[in-house]
């Protein structure tokens, strides 16, 4: 699967899609490779957890750790009238729908966020809900881009990456 587009409204960082829009299609072909890079807050994070999350319905980074779901809970019974938000752009008009749109060469995938009713959030933090569970094994998550970016050698990364794409000809991207 190649990802042709992506839409992001009223998303985590991305509070319309006039900026929360990703075309990876240049001419009549689609991106063989992508890579993200901006400074610290400018949405590399969202936009990742736009596409896990379109392509899973979950985000695994917030499942692993057992702390967001604590602080969910605990900010939760702080104020148990407001309405917690994880997925969805806390500053969007709340008439705005709360979207991801994943737009491939096999299929049209798009994902709504609700709106949480008071006391409860828009995440579910349940590991059953996650879809499509390979995904996570076939793209690079932050997690796993820190630790290959750790290794010493570039030789070390240029096998790591190869084994894991087994793309024996990258040097034509």
């Amino acid at each position: 699967m190649k990802i042709k587009k992506v839409e992001l409204h009223a998303f985590r960082a991305y509070k319309n899609k006039e900026n929360g829009t990703f075309n990876f299609i240049n001419g009549n072909d689609i991106s063989n490779f992508i890579s993200i890079y901006a400074p610290n807050g400018f949405g590399k994070t969202s936009f990742y957890d736009a596409i896990e999350y379109g392509y899973t319905n979950n985000i695994d980074r917030l499942l692993k750790n057992k702390n967001n779901k604590d602080i969910a809970k605990s900010e939760k019974n702080i104020s148990n009238n407001e309405k917690q938000y994880i997925l969805r752009n806390r500053y969007s008009n709340s008439d705005l729908d709360s979207f991801v749109k994943l737009f491939t060469n096999k299929a049209e995938i798009t994902r709504s966020i609700t709106i949480p009713r008071r006391g409860a959030s828009d995440f579910k933090f349940d590991e059953k809900e996650t879809e499509n569970k390979y995904f996570r094994e076939v793209i690079l998550s932050q997690d796993w881009i820190s630790g290959f970016l750790k290794e010493d050698k570039p030789e070390d990364r240029y096998k790591t990456f190869i084994e894991y794409f087994g793309d024996k000809e990258l040097y034509k991207y």
